[in-house]
């Protein structure tokens, strides 16, 4: 019974952050465009934005520290990313979520997500269906606006506007911690690549 009651649960995921202020700059600049279709979005705040390789859920925390070492042993080389291109999910004539996609790069990212699922399976976490490499800007939460909207899309989609390139040295293990204003993200585990 005791035991049970020091069990500390954290809601995980791993990602990569995007830093690089150029192209957080060019994130807002496109959730502006889409704010003035007055449509019911909730965007992401641009000090969240990421790149979720892999959503754990709700995990003891003594769980998570013998994932982390499991996680380490992946070995990736350091790789260039180039955001490229707005779309939606699951489809542009019904909108859920917005995103921008990943061009250059794409085939890594893929890898690394594919690896970090393979880990975390031993774990009894479940296994990715299918997993597209994208970075989130906005969920869609109602049908107001929804063809200014679709229209904004459709926009966007007929030129594959460049975004911004990084390098992506590391990921990270982040917690999420839901609350009215928002979620709040804390890394805690950064896994550096390209060490053997």
């Amino acid at each position: 019974m005791e035991e049970r009651d020091k069990l500390v649960l954290l809601r995980s995921f791993f990602a990569i952050e995007v830093i690089d202020e150029n192209i957080l700059s060019n994130i807002g600049k496109i959730q502006e465009e889409f704010r003035v279709t007055n449509a019911h979005v909730k965007y992401v705040e641009i000090k969240n934005i990421h790149i979720t390789l892999k959503f754990l859920g709700d995990v003891e925390e003594r769980v998570l520290q013998d994932i982390i070492e499991d996680v380490k042993k992946i070995s990736i080389k350091p790789f260039e990313i180039e955001f490229k291109s707005v779309g939606s999910f699951p489809k542009p004539a019904f909108p859920k979520v917005i995103w921008i996609g990943i061009d250059k790069g794409k085939n890594e990212v893929m890898d690394l997500s594919k690896q970090i699922d393979s880990t975390v399976s031993r774990y009894g976490i479940k296994r990715e269906k299918r997993f597209q490499a994208h970075l989130t800007i906005g969920r869609v939460r109602s049908g107001r606006n929804r063809n200014a909207l679709i229209t904004k899309l459709m926009e966007h989609q007929k030129h594959s506007e460049e975004v911004g390139t990084m390098q992506v040295n590391s990921f990270q293990l982040k917690k999420s911690q839901l609350t009215r204003a928002g979620p709040i993200y804390t890394t805690l585990y950064d896994f550096p690549l390209g060490k053997e």
